[in-house]
């Protein structure tokens, strides 16, 4: 039954959509709870309904992730042929692969949202959300520990009608129920951490992105390969309201690892103390503009980073650097967070030619 809260100006309202997947598996389904929350508070919760089964989504997934790395963050900044790979095909022949792999999971995933089961779980989310242009409405996927936790975590969510009937709705992993802060702003503290650039990286639109932020009266701070004592100093002993990196990254079963420099991965583990300390002087946001970001985000959520975007598979640099150009501009003039993910999602959307669907990719 729906409880909606006494009326309140949508300025001072958060409202959060839970998708709970309890259970199940892409072989039998999966069991869903639905929740509306209004400023953390349960206004409408359902857990009759459930996601259908998807016998191929693994394979298809893993299929066109395959062939994902070409061209990212991962490797080198041009499409190439994997270099695990055995094989002479040309980069064009690649490329038309990789769009057919594309094409046939996009196919799949939309088959899937398309069915009744969905529909039904759209009609109960936007039946019971109170939608306005003042809000913006993160719907947090949160999955139970169930065996194909890492498949459904990384599927384009945003191919579900649901993601068009909320206009100011996006799909988030990472996102917390909480009453909305004051917008950050143009004047803002950012540490940016600029990684190896080894493998052909190129940083450059990362660094022009948030020069445009300086000169919009941000004061940005970039170190460049620094050492491991030299980022502990500018974790501990500043405060920064944006905390940035861009470079090369993997998840790991402890969170996740950074490349500093040439041949020296950093795990953010070691860092755990000092992003402890700028943590409680205020850090408000981290963005990890590189590849494989889910368990490094799935970190920093556990030591409590109250907003939180990564990239969910490997990135190609062009890519990388138009989104937090758009997110900035977005999130800098007071938009909401998943609507400034949303709207740069859409701009990235447009130059998907050379990089296939890589709009799925920024998660918060």
């Amino acid at each position: 039954m729906t409880r909606f809260a006494p009326s309140v100006s949508d300025e001072f309202l958060s409202t959060t959509v839970l998708l709970h997947i309890r259970s199940g598996s892409f072989v039998d389904g999966f069991q869903v709870t639905v929740s509306v929350l209004e400023d953390n508070k349960i206004v409408h919760e359902d857990s009759s309904f459930q996601m259908p089964p998807a016998p191929e989504m693994r394979d298809k997934y893993t299929q066109w992730q395959s062939q994902l790395g070409e061209g990212s963050r991962r490797r080198q900044s041009r499409l190439s042929p994997v270099a695990a790979q055995e094989t002479n095909v040309s980069d064009v022949d690649h490329l038309s692969a990789w769009r057919a792999s594309t094409k046939t999971l996009r196919e799949y995933c939309k088959q899937w949202f398309g069915d009744r089961e969905f529909k039904l779980i759209e009609k109960d989310v936007v039946g019971n959300t109170r939608n306005s242009q003042a809000r913006s409405i993160p719907i947090v996927i949160r999955c139970g520990d169930i065996p194909d936790k890492d498949i459904l975590c990384r599927l384009p969510f945003q191919l579900w009608n649901l993601h068009t009937s909320l206009s100011n709705c996006e799909f988030a992993l990472f996102t917390r129920p909480r009453r909305p802060g004051k917008p950050l702003g143009s004047q803002i503290k950012v540490l940016a951490i600029f990684g190896s650039e080894a493998g052909g990286l190129n940083l450059d639109k990362d660094a022009a992105a948030l020069s445009q932020l300086e000169r919009n009266g941000a004061q940005v701070t970039k170190v460049l390969e620094p050492t491991n004592g030299e980022l502990y100093t500018l974790l501990s002993d500043y405060v920064w309201d944006v905390l940035f990196f861009a470079g090369h990254s993997a998840s790991t079963c402890e969170g996740g690892r950074i490349q500093i420099r040439k041949d020296e991965n950093l795990s953010l583990e070691n860092l755990r103390p000092s992003l402890a300390y700028t943590l409680a002087k205020g850090l408000k946001l981290a963005i990890f503009n590189s590849c494989d970001g889910l368990g490094i985000a799935d970190f920093l959520a556990q030591l409590g980073v109250p907003n939180i975007i990564v990239m969910k598979e490997p990135v190609p640099d062009d890519i990388a650097g138009l989104f937090l150009t758009e997110f900035l501009k977005e999130f800098t003039k007071g938009t909401r967070l998943c609507k400034s993910i949303r709207l740069a999602r859409q701009r990235i959307a447009l130059d998907q030619d050379a990089f296939p669907a890589a709009s799925w990719l920024p998660v918060a």
